[in-house]
């Protein structure tokens, strides 16, 4: 490896070099691999991961513990981890195989931002979630011919648009994931369900306060206030939803 090559991949503290099996990047902006093997990590001091992580395993297991809290994905799970997480441990077993794509926070936001036909509530979804969603075989192989393509376009490194073209792809992924997520609830708002749960309701209006006024405001009675609740109350809902401090979360 380059020297560049190194240093962009620090991002496998997480995904350690020795299991990956083919990977593509621009440095210092979205990376994607293809990695395959069983491997344990434990970490002193929790880490946050450089990126946000996007991935479906194809085989085998993955736990990881975030945030205190522990979560296992399976075969066909899609791995979805935001930059706020936390990370003390991660184990791959199974004959882990897997396909992930990790993007700078902004290569994400910009997509959720500029691209309308996203709902509000799927960027909710991914932004601020552990999504813990599986897929049918046929929607496992599409997504991984998504990342494959992905690799593909940043692996070439003498296309002089390749940025251009590896966010293409990273858009069709996640237009790919949002719509495979939105037809399990049969609507194109998935917290706007039936059954919907009141704290469902008040994490969103809370994630759409903040993309609108986190220039001007920072404090938490502020969100609490617009939302006719407590400040205790709001930072409850947030912490069970995403597992993380609400002042972190607007931070």
């Amino acid at each position: 490896m380059t020297q560049n090559e190194d240093e962009n991949i620090k991002f496998e503290q997480i995904i350690n070099k020795n299991i990956v099996v083919k990977y593509g990047y621009i440095y210092n902006m979205i990376f994607s691999c293809h990695i395959k093997g069983d491997m344990d990590m434990t970490y002193d001091i929790p880490l946050k991961p450089h990126r946000h992580i996007m991935g479906i395993i194809t085989k085998g297991h993955l736990d990881i513990i975030v945030n205190g809290k522990a979560f296992s994905f399976g075969k066909n799970s899609i791995i979805n981890i935001p930059v706020w997480a936390e990370i003390s441990s991660i184990r791959y077993r199974g004959g882990f195989n897997a396909m992930l794509t990790a993007a700078e926070e902004t290569f994400v936001k910009d997509i959720f931002q500029n691209r309308n036909p996203l709902p509000p509530d799927f960027r909710t979804l991914i932004g601020y979630t552990i999504t813990t969603e599986k897929l049918e075989n046929e929607e496992v192989k599409k997504i991984c011919k998504d990342m494959d393509n992905i690799i593909k376009a940043l692996s070439d490194k003498r296309h002089h648009f390749a940025e251009e073209v590896s966010y293409a792809y990273f858009y069709i992924m996640i237009i790919d994931v949002a719509d495979m997520i939105c037809k399990r609830y049969d609507t194109g708002n998935l917290l706007h369900t039936a059954d919907m749960r009141r704290a469902d309701g008040i994490l969103k209006a809370f994630i759409d306060l903040v993309f609108e006024n986190i220039r001007t405001e920072t404090e938490i009675g502020f969100y609490a206030e617009k939302l006719c609740i407590s400040k205790q109350y709001l930072s409850s809902i947030v912490k069970e939803k995403t597992h993380v401090n609400v002042s972190t979360l607007i931070a």
